[in-house]
């Protein structure tokens, strides 16, 4: 299983180089402060130190032991990259105000096309039932995953047709993070434990091994993260009633953030 071909780790490559280079251009406009781009690359340095973390547990063979499966691991480890990017924007205003400024700087259109990305969950579906991975996941999580993914294709393609209010991809962006909620207890139900409910093999084991791994634990989280930071920014945005030039915006949205 962990030998077979998967897209995350390119799906992780692709997220990381999107969100540098989106830096980069925030930076070199001037809309970020050398401060703001440190704290950045901060957050980003973390988060890929903890994807060597999980490739190394993996390889060590430590996410496949009974004592892991004990704590219940799917209902919280998927939150980690979740509660570690919250804690630290909560309390590094360089940090918010570098995720907030870099999406109004880049564009919605660039963010809304980042979650076609999603449409790579095709591979999880076929592999689904092809019998890799547990359908009991697949199917609830896989598909409206790749739902998503298309409707963002979708959109990114019409955008100059007109694009979309920012209420729209506000709640288009809840919308991507509502669709993921249940896949921490849907992984749980399928792990040893007293709600070990969907024991059909393959179980959700299958979903700790490499580098099927990195999906649940990292590079979905990374996705709902994106949602978030995107929401945040259209949410600042409707907050804005002064103004109507690109510059007022983002100096209201710096004065909000």
């Amino acid at each position: 299983m962990s030998s077979s071909f998967s897209m995350v780790p390119l799906l992780g490559l692709a997220l990381a180089s999107f969100w540098s280079a989106a830096a980069l251009k925030t930076w070199h406009a001037n809309a970020i402060d050398g401060v703001e781009l440190v704290a950045f690359l901060g957050w980003l340095t973390i988060l890929g130190g903890y994807a060597g973390l999980i490739v190394e547990t993996t390889r060590l063979g430590l996410l496949q032991t009974e004592a892991f499966y004990a704590v219940w691991p799917g209902l919280w480890v998927p939150m980690i990259p979740i509660l570690a990017t919250l804690a630290l924007a909560a309390s590094l205003p360089p940090l918010r105000r570098a995720l907030v400024i870099i999406v109004h700087q880049v564009g919605d259109r660039a963010f809304v096309l980042l979650h076609a990305l999603r449409i790579a969950a095709i591979g999880g579906v076929a592999k689904g039932f092809l019998g890799v991975i547990p359908l009991s996941f697949v199917l609830p999580v896989g598909v409206a995953d790749l739902v998503f993914g298309l409707s963002a294709l979708a959109m990114g393609l019409r955008w100059p047709l007109g694009g979309y209010a920012p209420r729209t991809l506000l709640f288009w962006n809840l919308a991507g993070i509502a669709l993921i909620l249940p896949a921490p207890a849907l992984m749980q139900m399928g792990l040893p434990g007293p709600i070990y409910v969907f024991d059909t093999p393959p179980d959700a084991r299958a979903l700790f091994e490499m580098p099927m791994a990195l999906a649940p634990m990292l590079i979905v989280p990374c996705f709902l993260i994106c949602n978030a930071v995107h929401a945040l920014s259209l949410l600042l945005r409707t907050r804005e009633r002064h103004g109507d030039g690109a510059q007022s915006t983002l100096l209201v949205t710096r004065r909000l953030v």
